[in-house]
């Protein structure tokens, strides 16, 4: 499993492999233990309401491990998780979007997110960045199936974390294994996380 591997464990971490529900739940693994009750999310805006849900996509063929979910900006489709108390250096998620022009995710209400323009990862409201693609250090992206990292020396604070959604814009593609680290990746870190996700998933 993914979160047992020997490599740098993150305080927060999700899978989306629920398959039915509105519930987004943080993952486990005999080493990944995860206990903040604040990680648990919704998809769309609340758990009483399904007008704004990305889809769950249960065929682990279409997915990196296991289910994922996939957003339709149109809809428009996002999860929320909200506040997860938590301060973080890195952020890595795999991702399959279907244009290179569209935001991926936030971590605040307003100033701090992740987004693509024009082929370029484009990470906002984080203090001096580097970002990764597929392992190595570089901003250039394209459609199909990605790993993304940022790290930041300074760390950002994640309380108001929702996927598919950032500066008022949503996203088309899908999403799967995210995770947060509340120190800095170093680059073979960042490299292990990708090959271990690039094999084992696939």
């Amino acid at each position: 499993m993914y979160g047992d591997s020997p490599g740098p464990h993150p305080i927060a971490k999700w899978s989306f492999d629920e398959g039915t529900g509105q519930t987004i739940s943080p993952s486990h693994g005999k080493k990944l233990k995860i206990t903040n009750s604040a990680l648990t999310g919704t998809l769309g805006g609340s758990a009483e309401n399904t007008d704004n849900d990305p889809t769950r996509v249960t065929n682990p063929a279409n997915c990196m491990q296991g289910n994922c979910l996939e957003f339709n900006s149109a809809n428009p489709e996002y999860a929320n998780v909200g506040d997860t108390n938590l301060d973080i250096n890195s952020a890595c998620i795999w991702i399959n979007p279907s244009t290179t022009t569209q935001p991926i995710m936030s971590f605040d209400a307003t100033s701090t997110y992740l987004r693509l323009v024009s082929g370029v990862v484009t990470p906002t409201g984080f203090t001096s960045p580097t970002v990764y693609v597929n392992g190595k250090a570089t901003t250039a992206i394209s459609t199909g199936w990605s790993y993304v990292c940022v790290t930041s020396e300074t760390p950002i604070t994640a309380n108001a974390v929702r996927f598919g959604i950032a500066n008022g814009a949503y996203f088309t593609g899908k999403v799967d294994v995210t995770e947060f680290f509340n120190f800095v990746l170093t680059p073979s870190e960042v490299a292990s996380l990708y090959n271990l996700g690039a094999v084992s998933f696939r």
